[in-house]
């Protein structure tokens, strides 16, 4: 229902869906819809990567990390009613997209007993 309307597919989905589409789990992946720009520049932002760095040291490279929080905070904030007006300034758009993603790190970090 998820991907009917437009969501992502996860890598262990695309795994199942693939054979079933006759492709490979990366070409599912890669008809994936685009990430919001301003979402990419906020994960990607440098004040962000010692948390990514901690995460990484648990799990993973600081990319995979970095893509796990894109696709977390992008999955969650498709789920979230907002209630500002769709003519809010990118400005805000992006003041919401840093809390997100600072809030996610807390979250992992605190998973770790580690503070960010």
């Amino acid at each position: 229902m998820r991907i009917n309307r437009g969501g992502r597919v996860t890598r262990a989905e695309a795994e199942k869906l693939a054979p079933y589409l006759d492709t490979d789990a990366q070409t599912v992946l890669d008809a994936n819809p685009a990430l919001d720009d301003e979402l990419v520049v906020e994960v990607s932002s440098p004040h962000r990567r010692l948390a990514l760095r901690r995460l990484a040291q648990a799990d993973g490279t600081e990319d995979t990390q970095r893509w796990a929080a894109a696709e977390s905070v992008s999955t969650h904030a498709a789920r979230t009613v907002s209630s500002r007006p769709a003519s809010a300034s990118t400005t805000s758009a992006q003041a919401s997209w840093a809390a997100k993603v600072d809030i996610y790190l807390q979250h992992r970090l605190a998973e770790l007993g580690e503070s960010s």
